[in-house]
């Protein structure tokens, strides 16, 4: 289940984090409040991890996929996510495999070291 493996990372799902915060986080849900109701919504859907800096601010989008799937599955939704957050990295993982990729650049990176 990829829901493990992205929880080990210290990763919430989007949709957790307006109830639940990881216990190292600086930010309150007060802070989250303030960032609206939906800042997770785009077009087509809601994404799936939306990691935010130490600021608060988004910075990359990690579009998870079940373990069935290729995580490359999920690349232009993905992207289409990045772009609408003006992000320029993404994360593609089913819980198995793992990509990192710069949308500008079009580098894909399988794994991580």
């Amino acid at each position: 289940m990829p829901g493990k493996a992205l929880l080990s990372l210290g990763l919430l799902p989007v949709h957790a984090l307006a109830t639940q915060l990881e216990p190292n986080v600086k930010m309150s849900n007060a802070d989250l409040t303030d960032l609206g109701e939906n800042f997770d919504k785009v077009k087509n859907g809601y994404v799936d991890f939306l990691p935010l800096d130490d600021k608060g601010w988004p910075f990359i989008v990690l579009e998870a996929k079940s373990e069935n799937k290729a995580p490359l599955v999920g690349k232009e939704q993905a992207r289409e996510y990045a772009i609408s957050f003006y992000l320029k990295y993404v994360i593609l993982s089913n819980g198995n495999q793992h990509y990192f990729w710069n949308i500008y650049k079009g580098t894909v990176y399988y794994g991580f070291p």
